[in-house]
C-alpha cells in the first residue's frame, strides 16, 4: 500500500514536471516557434496571416471527410495561394510538411497554455509531436537546400542541420543506455545534458519514449 501511495506521489510529480517542461517547449518565443518563424523568412512570406490561414485551412481540408476531387480542388487552391505569397516556389508536399509542423505546434501550445490541465493523452501527444515537428522542418530545409542561392542561409539558420543533430545525440544516448552504463534515466540525462547542451528532461523523454513498457 505505501509502495503505491509513494508511486503515486512520484508519478504526479513527473506528470507536474512533464507538463511544465512542454509549456516551455511551446511556448510562443521557444526555440521551435522560432524555428519555423525561421523558416516562413527563409521562403520569403511576409503575410503572417495568410500563412496561418493558409496552413490551418491545409491542416482542415486534410481532415475533413470529402470525396477526393473535391479534396485535391481545396488541397491546391490553398496550396496555390501560399505559393503565390512565396519568393521560394516549393512543391506542394514541403507546404503541407510545413502545415503539419505548424499546425500540431499551436495545438501543443494551446494544450499547456489552457487553464484545465493537460490529461495523459495530452502529454503523449506532445512527447510524440516534439520528433514529428523537427521531422517536418527537416522535409522543407531538405526540399529548399537544393536552390544553391539560399544554401549559406539554410546552413546558418541551422533547422535542417538541428534535426539532424538530435538524431544523432539520440542514436548515442541510447547506444550507452543499452550497454547498460547507467541505471536510470536521470543519471544518464544529467550526463548527456551538459556534454550535448540540452535539457535533461528532454533526455529523460526521449530514453522513457523508446524504453518505457505501455
Amino acid at each position: 500500500m505505501l509502495w503505491e501511495v509513494y508511486m503515486t506521489i512520484e508519478y504526479d510529480e513527473f506528470d507536474y514536471e512533464l507538463s511544465r517542461y512542454f509549456r516551455e517547449t511551446y511556448k510562443s518565443d521557444s526555440r521551435i516557434a522560432n524555428d519555423i518563424l525561421n523558416l516562413v523568412d527563409l521562403i520569403g512570406i511576409q503575410d503572417i496571416q495568410l500563412f496561418h490561414e493558409c496552413m490551418t485551412n491545409i491542416y482542415e481540408n486534410k481532415i475533413t471527410p470529402q470525396v477526393v476531387s473535391i479534396f485535391e480542388k481545396n488541397e491546391n487552391e490553398i496550396i496555390e495561394k501560399i505559393r503565390d505569397a512565396s519568393k521560394i516556389k516549393m512543391e506542394d508536399y514541403a507546404y503541407i510538411s510545413l502545415s503539419d509542423a505548424y499546425t500540431t505546434y499551436q495545438v501543443c501550445s494551446y494544450i499547456f497554455n489552457k487553464e484545465t490541465p493537460p490529461t495523459n493523452e495530452d502529454i503523449g501527444f506532445a512527447m510524440d509531436s516534439f520528433d514529428r515537428i523537427y521531422k517536418d522542418i527537416g522535409i522543407v530545409y531538405s526540399h529548399i537546400v537544393s536552390d544553391l542561392n539560399v544554401f549559406n542561409k539554410i546552413q546558418s539558420l541551422g533547422g535542417r542541420t538541428r534535426a539532424k543533430k538530435y538524431d544523432t545525440y539520440k542514436s548515442e544516448i541510447f547506444r550507452e543506455w543499452e550497454k547498460g552504463a547507467f541505471h536510470s534515466y536521470s543519471r544518464c540525462a544529467r550526463d548527456f545534458s551538459s556534454k550535448f547542451d540540452l535539457n535533461p528532461k528532454t533526455i529523460e523523454l526521449w530514453l522513457s519514449k523508446k524504453y518505457s513498457k505501455s
